[in-house]
């Protein structure tokens, strides 16, 4: 158990293939008193406020991934990555310490009895033995397809980041437990409450 200090802590490792609806369930187990982590949400704020980060990035893609404004524009930076390994691998390898260090801290230091930690890739980057359990968001690849067409990429790109991952299906195969994104939010919410009692 990583985080043994606090033995009567639950941390868990919450993952699952892009628009599968893990921020949902983020924010459902915020509800029920959670303390709550996304690794998205660290990602963002590292492009948009570490300076070394910033000019890395400028360095390696160039003016091309920033906006008027000077910012790193997300959408060109993840057209170039999802569609060249390499670059995915130079974002990931630029990024991914650095965010493993804030998550990590941000665990240490809460007070909360459940943490849940949102991290897309866990599976990928082999970060099971943090956690105590790891919880999948599994979704059909169909349903995945039109979240992603509905967010405004093209099918080509949704292709492509679906593609990055493991399949929905394998993490859902690895993981200790298992909720279905495919329905409501009412049946996630359901979903998510019953996983939450299943821990008391």
């Amino acid at each position: 158990m990583k985080f043994s200090g606090k033995h009567e802590r639950i941390v868990v490792g919450l993952t699952g293939s892009i628009a599968c609806g893990k921020s949902a369930v983020l924010l459902l187990l915020g509800e029920l008193g959670w303390d709550c982590f996304s690794t998205d949400k660290i990602a963002h704020r590292l492009l948009l406020e570490k300076d070394e980060v910033i000019q890395s990035i400028r360095d390696e893609f160039g003016d091309a991934v920033f906006s008027s404004e000077g910012t790193v524009d997300k959408a060109r930076l993840g057209s170039v990555v999802f569609s060249q390994s390499s670059k995915r691998r130079w974002l990931e390898e630029l990024l991914h310490p650095l965010i493993r260090k804030e998550w990590l801290h941000a665990v240490e230091e809460s007070e909360a009895k459940r943490i849940a930690v949102e991290v897309p890739l866990l599976f990928e980057n082999a970060l099971e033995t943090e956690f105590d359990q790891v919880v999948t968001v599994f979704t059909n690849e169909t349903t995945q397809m039109k979240r992603l067409l509905q967010r405004g990429l093209s099918s080509t790109e949704a292709e492509q980041r679906i593609s990055s991952q493991l399949p929905s299906s394998e993490k859902a195969r690895m993981a200790d437990f298992v909720l279905f994104g495919d329905g409501s939010l009412d049946y996630l919410r359901r979903q998510v409450k019953r996983f939450d009692l299943n821990l008391a």
